[in-house]
């Protein structure tokens, strides 16, 4: 009898460890989405304010720009030909 109480009791705290766990690395992971999130929004207004000219254009970002202009160009001409199909 007592080594079936043992049982359940390592059972018990076994299951316990693993609600914290799955707890904290649903946390984390909610965590790092609402970064993602943020960090979207902050490059959306930048290059936003980069086209429209209120921020200067920096050498580094020169690339990463032309790839997104060209990609709403693509999407834009996807949209078109979609919106005529």
């Amino acid at each position: 009898m007592d080594d079936l109480k043992e049982v359940l009791a390592k059972g018990k705290q076994i299951l316990s460890h693993q609600a914290r766990v799955g707890k904290l690395r649903l946390e984390l992971m909610e965590l790092k989405q609402d970064r993602r999130k943020v960090f979207e929004r902050l490059g959306r207004e930048a290059y936003n304010q980069l086209l429209d000219g209120a921020i200067p254009k920096l050498v580094e970002f020169e690339r990463p720009f032309e790839v997104l202009q060209d990609l709403d160009e693509r999407i834009r001409a996807l949209e078109e030909e979609l919106g005529a199909v």
